[in-house]
């Protein structure tokens, strides 16, 4: 198996200011070699086009009338913003190729043992499940060492929560994204410093299903945040990233060889 993982902490408002320009303009100021650039339309937009419809796209419409037709919508927005330095710049890739499939459960389970514990508000629990897209309960955690009513109390305050918006405020309601996952700026905010204060705390996690904890060489004794290379990577991105006003974007994909 061989993963691909990364969260990307953007700025939407300097993205979307540049997704919203026409294609003409946005390729006289950025360079994209035409066959690349074909490559990714052909793969990115649905149904594929064929070189004529991109064509007639690139002289007639939008960056942001494309990603509306993209799936995924967000891989589309990705290598657009590659091309635009000033506004890949502001914000940070925190790769993580070496992921353990189990370490975001770790995560969460970071913030459900909080929750529980009175150190952080329900916003900023949905904030940590959301970006993992993780809301199954019963097959994270060890049903043995976790009371049913811990488990109903977490999942009541992660399903009190609003329904997520799109990403753009242009963007089609339930445009297909799959293996993406999003927060917008105030809750980028709250992850950040969910995983400051778990960090700094060295917090306690909720404990997980043995299979979890086998694949994460935890046990009771070592299930703390500190633990969790996923953890320290975070970590410092909250460092380096704290003040500014950014949006969160994660991507992983499991592939089977």
């Amino acid at each position: 198996m061989s993963y691909e993982h990364f969260y990307w902490f953007l700025d939407r408002k300097a993205a979307d200011a540049v997704l919203r320009m026409p294609w003409t303009r946005f390729l006289e100021r950025h360079s994209w070699p035409e066959d690349e650039l074909q490559q990714v339309l052909e793969f990115a937009v649905e149904p594929s086009p064929g070189p004529k419809k991109i064509r007639s796209m690139l002289q007639s419409r939008t960056l942001a009338w494309t990603v509306q037709h993209a799936a995924p919508a967000l891989y589309l927005v990705d290598e657009i913003i590659q091309r635009v330095p000033a506004v890949e710049k502001k914000g940070a890739i925190v790769p993580f190729w070496d992921c353990q499939d189990f370490e975001t459960l770790a995560i969460n389970a970071a913030a459900a043992r909080a929750f529980i514990d009175g150190r952080i508000p329900a916003r900023m629990l949905r904030a940590v499940f959301a970006i993992h897209g993780e809301y199954v309960l019963d097959l994270q955690f060890d049903l043995q060492r976790v009371e049913p009513g811990v488990l109903q109390k977490v999942e009541r305050a992660i399903q009190a929560g609003p329904e997520p918006r799109p990403f753009f405020s242009w963007l089609k309601k339930g445009q297909s994204d799959e293996g993406y996952y999003w927060l917008r700026e105030s809750d980028t905010k709250l992850f950040l410093q969910f995983v400051t204060e778990a960090w700094a705390g060295n917090w306690p996690l909720l404990p997980l299903d043995p299979e979890v904890m086998t694949g994460l060489e935890l046990d009771a004794k070592t299930l703390k945040f500190r633990r969790l290379p996923l953890a320290r990577k975070l970590a410092a991105a909250a460092k380096k990233l704290a003040g500014r006003d950014l949006a969160l974007v994660r991507y992983f994909e499991l592939e089977v060889l």
